[in-house]
């Protein structure tokens, strides 16, 4: 048992290591775009990154954790095949309705519809290649495959900071969309027989069923940075967009710690089941105390950088920022904990839970944001997070196989 913990730990570390070297590397680009667009313009560019990385999420919706289950749980030859013919029909559903979207947020110009098509593309091979490390448990692929991206925003950061280069929100937005391109690369990495795939629909029908709940749940968890972001431009306009957005992308270092643990315990938790072995809840409550010290440190570690390095152009994110830490960090370990309704087939409660956190955070905002502004939403997000995590909590505890297979 010690040394599952130990296997699992380690490789929790080190994929969650490159994952915050690859953010940092992000950060660092984003900061070139906080400082040197002004605040509208930064708005602007915090909506659209939120809403591509949101639709990019319907490329997914739910399709990867099935796929990776199955083809560990189960031998099924066209698997591969059916996963990859419900990829292309989600592609095809996401770039219409994300098109209408930035149309109606205002996002006239053509640049910003191309530039989010390509997006969109990369963002496609990108999660494709993913399920198949993920589904070999080949952690170095996983980090490296965002870690090219991350390299070309630091560059480009560094190019912008030192006067090399100026950017405009265009130049940015194209910088962020194109990064994942050259991850094509690891095509060449992937096991042979994922190298010579079709798109297969005869069972469309029955894996549409299978994605549904954990794909509408991914898709709203995912998406609430756009939605919030939404809200906030719809409710105060862009400047405020950028005061929030600022504040919800330093607390989204809690969505890396989130994706890290479910990319290493969604695997390795299908293997137990598949030996006839028992959930392992203990590993589950340590990871969910560290979330918690990381989110009590990260608000200290704000308070003294934020007015130092912007100079106090974003002083006004403070308290937002403290409510939006404490909501991401119940987020994750609700999000990881998701995992265990993947490994026991019970993805049906998935869409009731981030149904309900979306209702809740959109029923919230709706009375503080226009008293509160910015910090409404925050309130509402909190709220939202935290009623999220009980629920969980409270299923899981409920739930007949946890009780059958409960050991203290």
């Amino acid at each position: 048992m010690v040394s599952l913990y130990r296997k699992s730990f380690a490789n929790i570390t080190f994929l969650g290591l490159g994952n915050v070297i690859n953010a940092a590397f992000g950060f660092v680009f984003l900061t070139a775009t906080a400082k040197f667009l002004n605040i509208e313009d930064f708005g602007k560019y915090a909506l659209l990154i939120s809403l591509l990385v949101s639709f990019s999420k319907l490329l997914d919706f739910g399709t990867n954790a099935v796929f990776v289950t199955k083809s560990i749980t189960q031998d099924d030859k066209d698997l591969v095949n059916e996963f990859a013919g419900m990829k292309f029909i989600l592609f095809t559903a996401t770039v219409p309705i994300s098109f209408l979207i930035l149309y109606l947020l205002g996002f006239y110009n053509f640049n910003y519809f191309l530039l989010f098509f390509l997006g969109l593309t990369f963002y496609s091979f990108n999660y494709f290649l993913f399920s198949i490390f993920q589904r070999y448990q080949n952690f170095f692929a996983l980090i490296f495959i965002n870690t090219i991206p991350a390299l070309i925003k630091l560059v480009f950061a560094v190019c912008v900071f030192t006067k090399i280069i100026s950017l405009n929100i265009y130049g940015f937005f194209a910088v962020f969309s194109l990064s994942l391109a050259p991850c094509l690369i690891f095509y060449f990495a992937i096991p042979k027989n994922f190298k010579n795939i079709r798109f297969s629909f005869s069972n469309i029908f029955y894996t549409f069923k299978q994605i549904l709940s954990p794909g509408i749940s991914q898709a709203i968890n995912e998406g609430f940075p756009a939605i919030n972001n939404s809200m906030a431009k719809i409710f105060t306009g862009f400047t405020n967009t950028g005061f929030f957005s600022l504040a919800e992308k330093i607390s989204s270092i809690f969505s890396i710690v989130s994706f890290t643990i479910f990319t290493v315990l969604l695997p390795g938790n299908a293997y137990r089941k598949k030996g006839n072995k028992k959930y392992d809840y203990l590993e589950t409550i340590m990871l969910s105390m560290g979330v918690f010290f990381i989110a009590v440190l990260l608000i200290i570690l704000a308070q003294i950088l934020i007015p130092w390095f912007f100079a106090h152009k974003f002083d006004n994110t403070l308290l937002v920022l403290d409510l939006l830490i404490f909501a991401a960090s119940f987020t994750a370990i609700h999000i990881f904990l998701e995992n265990y309704f993947s490994v026991e087939n019970q993805t049906k409660l998935l869409a009731y839970i981030s149904t309900g956190k979306l209702l809740v955070l959109l029923v919230i905002s709706l009375i503080l944001a226009p008293i509160y502004s910015i910090t409404g939403i925050a309130w509402a997000q909190l709220i939202s997070s935290l009623l999220a995590l009980i629920t969980v909590i409270i299923l899981i505890f409920r739930n007949r196989n946890l009780l059958k297979d409960f050991d203290p």
